[in-house]
């Protein structure tokens, strides 16, 4: 049966009984931002460690977007623990600058972001620890971060790996609206 909305004359198909008949599409948010907005960005560093260094920071440039984490992958050739902390506001990374990558490939959207990463990051980098794992031989280890690591503007995480040999590490993000209740 189809009902016409007396006010749009949209029509409307309900059931025998009168009640409306809905089709809803539900998607993750990171799949919104990249597919309508070019909004998910990928930062990827490789970098061989000699030891206890910062291998990969990103600080949020996005005056009016903050930047959500999704997730952040990391492996290395030889185990070792990975440190992901928010650096102290004041002290400033440095290193050879990472260009993230849009995920959305037809999107010509670049990521409001400082990063850097395949080298050591520099700058006596300290801060409150967000999280920390022992991570396997060639292993990959993935910190599902499910969307709530939020960063401001001029925040900035900074992901640490206590190892030596080849490290390799993914930071996935997207920007979104601070949304409020």
């Amino acid at each position: 049966m189809i009902l016409n909305d007396p006010l749009t004359g949209n029509a409307v198909r309900v059931t025998k009984d009168g009640e409306q008949l809905s089709l809803a599409v539900s998607e993750a948010e990171i799949e919104f931002v990249s597919h309508e907005k070019g909004l998910a960005f990928i930062a990827t560093s490789t970098y061989s460690a000699t030891g206890g260094e910062e291998i990969l920071s990103i600080r949020n440039d996005n005056a009016d977007l903050d930047m959500i984490v999704q997730n952040i992958t990391v492996s290395t050739s030889a185990s070792g623990v990975f440190t992901l902390f928010e650096m102290t506001t004041g002290q400033t990374p440095a290193g050879t600058t990472v260009t993230p990558v849009n995920l959305n490939l037809g999107s010509a959207v670049v990521a409001q972001a400082t990063c850097f990463g395949n080298a050591s990051v520099t700058g006596s980098l300290s801060g409150t620890t967000l999280t920390a794992h022992d991570v396997g031989t060639s292993t990959p280890y993935t910190f599902d971060l499910h969307t709530a690591l939020i960063i401001p503007k001029d925040s900035t995480i900074v992901l640490q790996a206590a190892t030596t040999g080849v490290v390799y590490a993914d930071i996935v993000f997207y920007y979104a609206s601070k949304i409020a209740f």
